[in-house]
């Protein structure tokens, strides 16, 4: 995993610590499946398709 992605996957992790309550909202709003989302929070998933992480990136930093 190059750098850039493991910053990435760091803040979203990190959001999705702050924001556990609202994985249902997150995930009607990304159409990230709910358990897909509860796995990569409780960190079962430990190597997440980039185009995932992307899509959550981009719905934290625009959820600011």
């Amino acid at each position: 995993m190059k750098d850039r992605e493991r910053d990435i996957l760091g803040y979203v992790l990190q959001e999705m610590d702050t924001r556990k309550g609202q994985l249902p909202i997150i995930a009607q709003r990304t159409k990230i499946p709910y358990r897909t989302l509860q796995k990569l929070s409780f960190r079962e998933t430990t190597n997440p398709r980039i185009q995932m992480v992307q899509t959550l990136y981009n719905y934290f930093l625009g959820a600011d």
